[in-house]
């Protein structure tokens, strides 16, 4: 029951249509993720589709700052420093799907509040 339920969620995160976000929408992306997701930025980043290149220069550049380098890894996701053509736009879904796999409670509230 828990495989479908989980399955389930998972297609309806791909079926619905989430708002796009951009650099503009980085200080209220932040609000909400800093807390849950700093602690495992370098997993998100690799989600969202940065390259390795762009993850060790976020990494030396905050040192021992998991806060900053969240901050950093979004803000480059955000002006397409990653190839959005092949994996897609910023958007709500996006994040969704990149928090999806080590935080199931913010992916359901992704899934709540950014549906359009």
């Amino acid at each position: 029951m828990l495989i479908l339920l989980i399955h389930y969620a998972t297609i309806l995160c791909c079926n619905l249509i989430f708002e796009f976000v951009d650099i503009d929408s980085l200080g209220s992306i932040i609000q909400e993720l800093r807390r849950p997701i700093s602690p495992h930025w370098q997993e998100f980043a690799i989600q969202l589709g940065l390259s390795h290149s762009t993850m060790e220069i976020i990494r030396l550049n905050y040192p021992n700052n998991a806060t900053l380098c969240l901050q950093e890894v979004l803000a480059a996701w955000l002006r397409l420093d990653y190839d959005y053509q092949r994996l897609g736009r910023p958007s709500w879904r996006k994040i969704a799907e990149a928090v999806e796999s080590f935080n199931r409670r913010l992916f359901h509230t992704i899934l709540t509040n950014h549906r359009m």
